[in-house]
């Protein structure tokens, strides 16, 4: 499937403040298209007849991009296990605590971030999954000028 991109002036290809990188709202767009569709290929139709080498830069924002995705669920990954040990030495110290009161608080405080771990697993793990399909597609998409 295609993606169709129209380049009307320098302002959609580049970032406002660094001329270096890919514009951050055409990134989110591919990457939105890109988890839709099943092959890509990107057509770029340059009206602002730009030199700039924006394939090249665009393979490099979608390597750059993937490599966040990475990091960011390496940085999930070490939360939830975080989580888990907080979670559970709060449950296992109101096991421990002779008063009721404290016993209760240490036990819904031990639930907090155990929850917080599956709420990160359910939900940003299962985005982040769909984000970094949709990379590897960009990454090993054709990109044509017409």
């Amino acid at each position: 499937m295609e993606i169709k991109i129209d380049f009307l002036n320098e302002a959609d290809i580049i970032e406002k403040y660094d001329e270096t990188k890919i514009s951050s709202d055409l990134l989110e767009y591919l990457i939105k298209k890109a988890q839709q569709l099943d092959k890509i290929k990107i057509v770029i139709n340059n009206k602002c007849q730009s030199k700039i080498p924006y394939k090249k830069m665009l393979k490099q924002a979608f390597l750059e991009e993937y490599q966040n995705a990475i990091n960011t669920h390496n940085k999930n990954n070490h939360l939830q296990i975080l989580f888990l040990l907080l979670g559970s030495f709060a449950i296992f110290m109101s096991f421990q605590i002779k008063n009721e009161v404290w016993q209760e608080i240490f036990l819904i405080g031990g639930w907090v971030p155990i929850w917080e771990m599956v709420e990160l697993e359910l939900f940003n793990d299962v985005r982040g999954k769909k984000r970094k399909k949709a990379l590897i597609k960009l990454i090993n998409s054709e990109i044509i000028t017409s």
